[in-house]
């Protein structure tokens, strides 16, 4: 990447800013701090390449309304709230809608680090593939698939991306396990909102 910049420490330095006020401190996510944290992965998300112009696409959108609704309301719990109010959680375009399929996406990049910390081979696709089968398959309609199955063959391979970030493997490693922890705690933080709530989380 240019300029020197280092777009995976960045996306772990967030959300293990992010973790660590959720949990020492028990209060609830504020929506600022969150949607902070989600917009680093975008760096991410460019590096993939063109082919991934959808999911970018896509994902910037749910973070761009998630952070307009911050301008009035504070926190995660007060969004879902809000929307309950409303009769409109469940419902296409809703923040909450949105606020799950951030959480996905966050998952996603989860799953590829830990496949990725599992294996030395070079190969990006078959994490990215198998991770994409864990967690999106099923909430997507089969030409969503058809469309992510072609782009996996353009992905770049593990060691171009690490060249991307301008990492090594091992201090990509230290901070892709970052991310795994730290992730971890923010994603059950978001289950446990929706859960709590009566909502679920498979819709």
């Amino acid at each position: 990447m240019e300029g020197g910049e280092r777009p995976l420490r960045k996306l772990a330095e967030a959300f293990h800013d992010l973790a660590a006020r959720v949990s020492s401190n028990r209060e609830a996510m504020e929506l600022a701090r969150f949607t902070y944290a989600c917009s680093t992965v975008l760096d991410l998300f460019k590096l993939i390449g063109i082919e991934y112009k959808f999911g970018e696409d896509e994902y910037r959108a749910k973070i761009k309304d998630i952070e307009a609704a911050s301008q009035t309301i504070s926190t995660v719990p007060d969004l879902i709230d809000a929307d309950i109010r409303n009769n409109c959680v469940t419902r296409s375009g809703s923040h909450s809608r949105n606020l799950l399929r951030v959480k996905r996406a966050l998952e996603l990049i989860r799953v590829i680090f830990e496949l990725l910390l599992a294996s030395k081979e070079d190969s990006f696709m078959v994490p990215a593939a198998a991770a994409y089968a864990m967690v999106f398959a099923a909430h997507h309609e089969q030409s969503i698939k058809n469309a992510v199955s072609e782009a996996m063959y353009d992905l770049p391979t593990r060691s171009q991306l690490l060249h991307m970030v301008n990492e090594e493997e091992e201090s990509a490693q230290v901070q892709q396990k970052k991310y795994v922890d730290a992730s971890t705690i923010v994603t059950r933080y978001l289950d446990e909102q929706f859960t709590s709530k009566g909502l679920g989380t498979n819709w």
